[in-house]
């Protein structure tokens, strides 16, 4: 104890022990069993919380009760005496406040809960409830622990903290009662801290839980914040207004709290934007129109922009999801951004950061092209690169098809019939999508939705297919890209047959870029690229295709007569082109020779057409025919197959009239004049459709489905093999072919390293080589020739090596 506290407490001993000693002589050892009763500072020694013994109760009754008879009567304070007795009662009530206010202040750091200072003030409430030392004036008292509390909710901070964290428990489990009385206490603290506040924060609090758990994933509502606010002041609102003291009919106050609402409903949906933007999307659309009535300034869109990019880019924007779930997640992102910000400023931001890593995306022109004219999965396939979901394709062309392609919302799209073919290429034809190019070209803006204060910075145009061209460097580019994948489309054409969506839409197109001003300025040079002046040349360059359309045309009545000539095989259907308008290059890589037969027929072809047209000749595209085949096996088994001129020479060359049954890929290379890389690929595509089987380095024809599997590896390398055919193949096929894959990728680097040092290698030698330096742990001794020389053959494919005249391998330069 300190020791001016020393003092001041002896004296008041003092003068309690000479004011006894006058008025009852001989009572010292009561007194002082009182005063140590009295005393919380001694723990050993004082009343424990347990009533005083008979003994003590005399001493209590003798030296102060004896004026109150055991009860207070306010009526006879002024009767009581004001001599010595009333000054015992004064030291003693001085004493027990002094020793009260040191124990408070030595216990003050261990004061962490409210339990601790309830059971603090009980202990130091109990031995008033048998010594009436505040009887006379009982407000002393309240007012000293009143103060008490004061001083604990200002100084000890971590009382206050947890006492907050106990009533936010208290609320969870709406223990309204017990919030009560510890409101109730902070009030007679009279300290910095309201307890009007404080109840405030527990209802905010409240209300955020609350929020949290209604609100969380339901998207497809509409007026989901009133409807959650109707549901908790029915619940809840009769407790707080009596906590508040307040009507439950406070407008202002229930203004409040429905803010309180609006704000954890626009937290909670910002956190959630990429689900609302894309998962969910469109089932999202009332949580969208209800987050655009609620934003108010451009702070809180900025936050939501920049939590969707973080989460799109995590979860989109990564080489591991296809181009075609990509592009579908962000149209249903530009439709979203729409709805909620029409201006359009903050799609552009968006757009702006993703553009970069969708260019880097070299299947986006073909995957987009596709989706708009709404073409069937299997010709998607045909391209080099793309590797699609079939549903998801579906999905991303269903979006081109509805009403949301406009800010205005306008457009309505009818639903067409996507195998619909046209027999005439020329006949005129209703493009369920024409509208999505007529509104690309010729789209002009709507007064109403331009920014009045920034016209600078919002989008040119708010058509979904204007935004999705702002993915690339230039409208020229992909209009250029389209032009090149017509023109492909058109060389593989069957039948001169052209589906209604490609053929209407090249119309379309080359009517809007011939509109004169009206039209967007976009040019085209001979070779299919935008041209450095596109913007200031005429259209003159479009007009190519005229002349590819009028050639289909041409070689449908030119094909028609033919067949009318006796001696030509009505089976094959020519198509005649201008190879210099058509974009077209002769491939010296696809020099081979023909099946005899075949080549006898087309040229009885050739005569005939000099015959028609004087002075022409023609040509072969041995690179772009297509050839329907029938096979038909030992077994029974029948198929039909599509395939290319030098696919059907190398199949031709296991003819069962043929006098051998098998060839080795040199064999193959050797009779058909074909490069021994491209007689690979072709036989490997054959084995791939369960045609051919690989054994011992020949391939033979695989005439019943019970013969034995290739030692050849189907699928060595990602990007290889069919769907179909990988489906058919027992698991530990699969197992075993992922592994040689893995190896075969593992060793790529030394391969790479042996043919920048030597130059070209053969298969033999590079094999020989790895099996001498590769690691161990690499697993190589499990891979044979075979499977490397099937390695090798894809990355020629994938123009990662090349191979020579002489079956040599070298990295490509």
């Amino acid at each position: 104890m300190p020791e001016c506290q020393t003092n001041e407490i002896g004296t008041l001993i003092g003068n309690i022990q000479e004011i006894v000693q006058r008025l009852h002589p001989g009572c010292d050892d009561e007194l002082e069993s009182l005063l140590t009763w009295l005393n919380p500072n001694e723990p050993n020694s004082n009343h424990h919380m347990r009533p005083p013994p008979l003994r003590l109760k005399d001493t209590i009754k003798l030296l102060v009760n004896q004026y109150y008879n055991g009860q207070y009567n306010p009526k006879s304070e002024c009767e009581i005496s004001k001599g010595l007795d009333f000054d015992l009662t004064n030291l003693l009530r001085q004493f027990y406040v002094h020793q009260v206010r040191y124990h408070f202040f030595t216990s003050f750091d261990s004061i962490q809960s409210f339990k601790d200072i309830q059971r603090l003030e009980r202990y130091y409430d109990f031995p008033l409830k048998y010594i009436y030392l505040f009887q006379s004036n009982p407000d002393e008292w309240i007012m000293e622990r009143d103060s008490l509390r004061h001083y604990l909710l200002n100084r000890n901070v971590k009382f206050k903290e947890n006492l907050k964290q106990r009533l936010a428990v208290l609320i969870m489990e709406d223990d309204y009662e017990v919030i009560g009385e510890v409101l109730d206490w902070v009030n007679k603290a009279c300290c910095n801290v309201s307890s009007t506040e404080l109840l405030m924060d527990l209802i905010f609090l409240k209300i955020t839980k609350y929020c949290e758990s209604h609100l969380n994933g339901a998207f497809g509502e509409r007026f989901l914040v009133m409807k959650t606010y109707n549901k908790f002041i029915t619940k809840y609102w009769v407790h707080f207004t009596r906590l508040l003291c307040c009507h439950a009919d406070d407008h202002e106050l229930t203004n409040v709290i429905y803010s309180v609402f609006e704000k954890q409903f626009l937290r909670i949906r910002t956190k959630q934007a990429f689900q609302i933007f894309v998962t969910h999307y469109p089932s999202s659309e009332p949580t969208i129109l209800e987050m655009r009535k609620l934003l108010t300034n451009s702070k809180q869109l900025r936050k939501i922009v920049v939590l969707f990019l973080l989460e799109f880019e995590a979860r989109i924007l990564n080489p591991s999801v296809t181009t075609v779930d990509a592009l579908l997640a962000y149209v249903k992102c530009v439709k979203a951004f729409l709805a909620l910000d029409p201006s359009g400023k903050y799609l552009h931001s968006i757009s702006s950061f993703v553009r970069s890593r969708f260019q880097e995306r070299s299947d986006l022109v073909t995957v987009l092209l596709y989706a708009i004219m709404d073409l069937g999965f299997s010709e998607l396939l045909e391209g080099p690169h793309a590797q699609v979901n079939a549903a998801s394709l579906e999905a991303l062309a269903e979006e081109f098809k509805k009403s949301e392609l406009a800010i205005d919302y306008d457009l309505s799209f009818a639903s067409g019939n996507r195998n619909a073919v046209a027999d005439n290429v020329s006949d005129e034809g209703s493009l369920p999508y024409e509208e999505v190019m007529e509104q690309f070209l010729s789209w002009t803006p709507d007064s109403s939705i331009i920014l009045p204060h920034s016209p600078g910075k919002r989008l040119s145009s708010h058509g979904l297919l204007d935004i999705l061209l702002e993915l690339f460097e230039s409208k020229d580019f992909f209009i250029s890209e389209f032009l090149k994948l017509q023109t492909k489309r058109l060389l593989s054409l069957k039948y001169y047959r052209l589906d209604k969506n490609w053929s209407n839409c090249l119309q379309i197109l080359k009517k809007k870029l011939s509109n004169g001003t009206s039209a967007t300025s976009i040019g085209i040079t001979p070779s299919g690229n935008p041209s450095e002046n596109a913007r200031t040349e005429d259209y003159s360059n479009i007009n190519y295709i005229d002349v590819m359309l009028w050639d289909v045309k041409c070689s449908l009545e030119v094909c028609q007569q033919m067949h009318q000539v006796s001696g030509l095989d009505p089976r094959i259907y020519p198509k005649f082109i201008s190879y210099l308008y058509w974009n077209y290059h002769w491939d010296t890589g696809h020099s081979f020779e023909l099946p005899q037969g075949l080549e006898q027929e087309l040229e009885k072809y050739c005569k005939v057409y000099s015959e028609m047209r004087p002075g022409r000749a023609l040509k072969l595209c041995r690179d772009r025919g297509v050839v329907e085949l029938e096979l038909a096996f030992q077994d029974g088994r029948r198929k039909c197959l599509d395939v290319t001129l030098e696919q059907y020479a190398v199949i031709q060359q296991f003819d069962a009239d043929q006098k051998s049954p098998k060839h080795t890929a040199e064999d193959i290379s050797a009779r058909l004049k074909m490069e021994p890389s491209k007689a690979k690929s072709v036989l490997r595509f054959w084995v791939e459709k369960g045609i051919l089987l690989l054994e011992n380095g020949y391939y033979v024809i695989q005439e019943s489905k019970q013969g034995g599997e290739s030692e050849t590896p189907h699928n060595v390398a990602s990007g290889s093999g069919s769907l179909s055919s990988l489906a058919e193949r027992p698991d530990s096929t699969r197992d075993q072919e992922n592994q040689v894959s893995n190896i075969l990728k593992n060793v790529w680097p030394f391969i790479q390293g042996m043919l920048m040092n030597l130059g070209s290698l053969k298969v033999e030698k590079i094999h020989s080589f790895l099996k001498a330096t590769a690691p161990k742990e690499l697993g190589y001794s499990a891979i044979t020739q075979s499977h490397l020389d099937f390695y090798l053959s894809l990355l020629v494919e994938e123009e990662r090596l090349e191979c020579t005249s002489n079956g040599s391998y070298k990295l490509r330069s």
